[in-house]
């Protein structure tokens, strides 16, 4: 990987079209753009996209082999299922490859396949549409995250969802 200045050539796919477009360049590894926002365990955050083109960064440290759960939820302007004008999250390992990705009101659990900082990328996904989403990191497994309830067989436990994408671990 090379350093120095870089080029970005920006043309119309058939070189006859004329139209406006917006260029958004983050930094991801190995030092997240400064407006990355950090998450912990047990964190609920809420983001907007505020124009086409938009992308949203959140980091968070993670050891290899630990089991998160992430879930993505659309709270206003995105589609609430996985089509064209969903949300769309992908978490990046300390090496740059992409290990998930979740679309509008979707969790998933995801074995860490390295120690180190992971970066989650929250855009449109086609990157043309705005709105707000909430992203939810729990950690399940070798610890659970700082929330989690104990529970005893044979009782009964009640619980409130404060927000869209949130989760309660027991």
């Amino acid at each position: 990987r090379e350093t120095g200045s870089f080029v970005i050539r920006i043309r119309a796919r058939n070189l006859t079209t004329t139209g406006s477009y917006n260029v958004n360049l983050e930094c991801l590894f190995p030092v997240a753009s400064p407006d990355a926002v950090p998450l912990t365990c047990g964190t609920r955050s809420s983001g907007r996209i505020e124009a086409p083109g938009v992308v949203d960064l959140f980091t968070f440290t993670g050891q290899a082999n630990q089991i998160v759960s992430l879930a993505l939820a659309s709270t206003g302007g995105f589609a609430t299922s996985g089509n064209l004008s969903s949300a769309e999250l992908v978490l990046l390992a300390p090496s740059g490859t992409a290990v998930a990705t979740l679309r509008s009101n979707s969790q998933a659990n995801v074995v860490l396949p390295q120690s180190g900082m992971y970066v989650i990328r929250v855009s449109a996904r086609t990157l043309a549409v705005v709105g707000s989403y909430n992203v939810n990191l729990e950690c399940l497994f070798p610890a659970a995250s700082p929330d989690a309830v104990a529970l005893a067989f044979g009782t009964l436990a009640g619980g409130r969802m404060e927000g869209p994408g949130g989760v309660d671990l027991f």
